[in-house]
C-alpha cells in the first residue's frame, strides 16, 4: 500500500512518488553516496524534499535537513562537519550560500514548484537551475529505479541550534532489523 502525496492542487499517487524516490536513489548511488554517508537537503517543504529523504534512506544514507534560511557560514559548516557527499538545494537558495559548498560535495538543484515560488515570492529568473548543474526532475528521470541491495534506513540527521557554540549533528545509529521487529 502506498500513501498519496498532496501538494497545492496536485496529487501524486504513491507508486509515482515511490518511483521518483527510487530513481533518485539510483542517482545518489551514481554520485558515490552509500551506507552511512550524508545527503544534505536544503529545500522548502514540497514533494522534492520527501523524495530526497526517501532516496537517501534507500541507499542507507543519512538525510540531513539544512534550514533554508541559512547563509553561507552556517550551510558551509554543516556540509563540512557532516562530511556530506551530496547537497540537494532549491535553485533560488544557491546565491545565499555562495561558495560555501565544498568541492567534493555533489550538488543537485531543485527548481521550486509554482506554489513554492508564489508563497515565497521567488522571481521566475531565480527559480531555474543554473547552466551546467544537475536539475532534480531531469536528473531523476534519467535513472532507473533503485535495484541495489536493501539497506537499513537511516533516520534524519538534524543539527542542533548551536546554543553552546556551533551547531552539532545528531547521528543516531540505525536500529538493527532483528531489534526493529521486536519494537
Amino acid at each position: 500500500m502506498y500513501a498519496t502525496v498532496l501538494f497545492d492542487a496536485h496529487e501524486t499517487a504513491g507508486e509515482s512518488f515511490d518511483g521518483a524516490a527510487a530513481r533518485a536513489a539510483t542517482g545518489l548511488d551514481g554520485l558515490g553516496v552509500g551506507e552511512d554517508d550524508v545527503v544534505c537537503i536544503m529545500l522548502r517543504n514540497e514533494p522534492a524534499f520527501l523524495e530526497a529523504v526517501f532516496a537517501a534512506r534507500h541507499v542507507g544514507a543519512y538525510p540531513c535537513p539544512i534550514n533554508w534560511h541559512y547563509k553561507a557560514e552556517e550551510t558551509g559548516w554543516i556540509l563540512a562537519d557532516s562530511n556530506a557527499k551530496a547537497l540537494i538545494v532549491h535553485a533560488d537558495l544557491l546565491p545565499q550560500i555562495g561558495g560555501a559548498v565544498p568541492r567534493d560535495v555533489e550538488v543537485v538543484v531543485v527548481q521550486p514548484e509554482s506554489a513554492t515560488r508564489s508563497a515565497f515570492g521567488i522571481a521566475p529568473q531565480c527559480a531555474h537551475a543554473p547552466d551546467g548543474t544537475r536539475e532534480w526532475r531531469s536528473w531523476i528521470a534519467a535513472h532507473s529505479p533503485w535495484s541495489g541491495p536493501a539497506r537499513i534506513p537511516r533516520a534524519n540527521m538534524p543539527y542542533t541550534s548551536g546554543t553552546t557554540g556551533r551547531a552539532k549533528g545528531v547521528r543516531r545509529a540505525p536500529t538493527p532489523p532483528d531489534a526493529a521487529a521486536t519494537t
